[in-house]
C-alpha cells in the first residue's frame, strides 16, 4: 500500500492526497521470469517511479489528462542475459490491460545490471 500527500501551502497537483495498492506474484523458470502485477490507485501521484501508475499525466501528447482511478493488470516477461562476470542485460516485455481506458497496451525495457560487492562490510583477516 502506498500513499501520496501534498504538504505544500499551494496546491500545484490536481490532488491533495491519494493512495495505491501494488500486488505482485512471480515465478522463475528456465525460460525466464513471469510476474503478474495488479495496480489500483486513487488520486495517486508518484514522486519518483513509473509514470504509468500516476493519476496525473505528464506526457507531451496529453499533459493535462487526469484519471483519478487507475486499475492495471500486467504480465511481465523477464529475461536476464549474463554478459560478463558481474554484468547482465535484463530484458522486460510488459503487456498490461488498463481497466479505465478499456485497452491493452505494453511497455518494454532494457537494463544493464552490475552485481558485485564493493567489500565495505567484509571482515579482513589480521596477519
Amino acid at each position: 500500500m502506498l500513499a501520496y500527500h501534498d504538504a505544500s501551502h499551494e496546491l500545484r497537483a490536481p490532488f491533495k492526497q491519494g493512495w495505491g495498492l501494488y500486488l505482485n506474484a512471480a515465478a522463475y523458470t528456465k525460460l525466464g521470469g513471469f510476474m503478474l502485477t495488479y495496480w489500483q490507485g486513487d488520486s495517486y501521484i508518484p514522486i519518483k517511479g513509473a509514470p504509468l501508475f500516476s493519476s496525473d499525466s505528464d506526457t507531451f501528447v496529453n499533459p493535462n489528462a487526469v484519471s483519478r482511478q487507475r486499475r492495471l493488470l500486467m504480465l511481465r516477461l523477464l529475461n536476464e542475459i549474463p554478459i560478463g562476470r558481474h554484468l547482465a542485460l535484463s530484458l522486460r516485455l510488459e503487456p498490461f490491460y488498463d481497466f479505465g481506458e478499456g485497452r491493452l497496451d505494453f511497455a518494454n525495457s532494457i537494463y544493464l545490471n552490475y552485481r558485485a560487492g564493493f567489500g565495505l562490510w567484509n571482515k579482513h583477516k589480521k596477519k
